[in-house]
């Protein structure tokens, strides 16, 4: 791979990166002004902003997959499948694109996701969602450091050989 193919997956990624941050900022305006949503509408904007989330992330994961890896789970389960593919380092291609940490968390998100979508709106329960619009600006974050870093990592890759 070449810094010039390294550039095109950031440059394909620049959207999601961007639409995780307007997500986050959506999020806060939301429910800064109170601990729990006034209404039904906020929950279920709240799930909406959580599925965004995820999906962007989702996103920049299949961009890295199929760029890096060559391939995109396929199949019932390739969501997770996904996930767990760039949690894991792939000897002599790449380092793990997230920590197992970042990996946990964002599961979190993975599996509200896959309920928000398969659930009735008014099904939603904010005490089930609040852990996770709480941690959202924490782990977007951790999220961006961790793929700034990876990005370094295989620039640094691309260097050497």
């Amino acid at each position: 791979m070449t810094s010039h193919q390294i550039d095109v997956i950031w440059a394909r990624a620049a959207k999601h990166l961007e639409a995780i941050c307007k997500v986050v900022d959506q999020l806060k305006d939301l429910t800064s002004s109170r601990d729990v949503p006034a209404s039904e509408h906020d929950i279920r904007a709240a799930a909406s902003y959580l599925d965004d989330f995820y999906s962007a992330a989702e996103a920049l994961f299949k961009i890295i997959a199929s760029s890096l890896d060559g391939s995109v789970p396929k199949g019932e389960g390739w969501h997770a499948a996904l996930l767990d593919q760039v949690a894991h380092e792939v000897e002599g291609l790449r380092p793990a694109v997230i920590s197992d940490e970042v990996y946990r968390r964002l599961n979190d998100y993975r599996s509200f996701r896959h309920v928000g979508r398969h659930a009735y709106g008014y099904e939603l329960r904010w005490e089930k969602m609040k852990r996770l619009v709480d941690e959202l600006p924490s782990v977007a974050s951790r999220l961006k450091e961790e793929l700034d870093t990876f990005r370094l990592k295989i620039t640094e890759i691309e260097s050497s050989l």
